[in-house]
């Protein structure tokens, strides 16, 4: 789960670089939007990362990396979807480099977990 909880002090850094950049400025947005945006972002990120949480007694800690690294891609596909916020290089470019590290990660646990299966038997 370190993978898990690590990925935010990870995108902090790159985030606000980009902010600070100027890299990733956005249009003001309506209060009454934004309530909206929010109401449905707890809707679509609440209920899974509470079923995440009931299901990692019932599955590998592989498959829930798996399933976590795959969080922020939906969040970017959404907001593109929406339309009202266009997307930065710098929130592009962020998201690949922490897909890519994700997918690695996984790779590389399923490849160790083999390993030590193997050594073992």
């Amino acid at each position: 789960m370190a993978q898990f909880g690590l990925r935010f002090l990870l995108y902090l850094p790159l985030s606000a670089g980009g902010l600070l950049l100027g890299l990733d400025e956005k249009e003001e947005s309506a209060a009454t939007d934004l309530v909206a945006v929010l109401a449905v972002g707890v809707v679509l990120m609440a209920f899974p990362i509470y079923a995440v949480q009931r299901a990692v007694s019932l599955v590998t800690p592989l498959t829930i990396a798996t399933i976590t690294a795959l969080g922020p891609l939906f969040v970017f596909v959404f907001q593109t979807i929406e339309g009202r916020i266009g997307y930065s290089y710098a929130t592009l470019v962020g998201l690949a480099i922490y897909f890519a590290g994700s997918i690695l990660a996984t790779i590389g646990g399923g490849l160790a977990t083999r390993i030590s299966e193997r050594q073992a038997a």
